[in-house]
């Protein structure tokens, strides 16, 4: 009776165990999963922008990168940052905040908007904000340079 409770019991610890890491494999990362069909393949960009010196504050840029086949779908991923103030920085940093999107893969045809081409081609939106204390409302200005990686699926 004690072998068969002790059997039970571990039956019950590894089940728990199996159920937990297949719960694991399916909520990590919901609908974000690239399956590669015959002839796809990943490609791996890294680049960076920067922006010229400005007032602090929320800034954008755009950015376009190419690759060597028809993309698919792409994420962006931030590779890392430097961000410096140039003139004031008075006051202590009190928000760093950055943003990057794939704003669209493509570009439209001249002459049939409807129509995609260049389809190689994935279009980047970057924000970012550097804000301080500074109870004045004075802005501090800065310069900052953003690095990313772009992954995309290719065919």
């Amino acid at each position: 009776m004690h072998i068969a409770r002790k059997t039970l019991r571990t039956l019950v610890m590894v089940s728990t165990l199996v159920v937990l890491a297949q719960a694991q494999l399916l909520y990590a990362f919901p609908q974000d999963h690239w399956v590669l069909q015959s002839g796809e393949q990943l490609e791996v960009l890294r680049d960076f922008v920067c922006f010229k010196e400005g007032k602090a504050g929320e800034r954008t840029a755009y950015k376009t990168v190419a690759f060597s086949k028809d993309v698919l779908a792409a994420e962006v991923f931030l590779s890392g940052f430097n961000m410096w103030q140039t003139r004031g920085g008075d006051s202590e940093v009190a928000q760093v905040r950055i943003d990057a999107w794939v704003n669209g893969i493509g570009t439209p045809d001249p002459d049939n908007p409807n129509k995609i081409g260049n389809k190689n081609q994935v279009h980047l939106k970057f924000m970012y904000s550097l804000k301080d204390e500074d109870p004045t409302g004075q802005e501090d200005f800065n310069d900052s340079c953003i690095g990313f990686t772009v992954i995309s699926k290719t065919k």
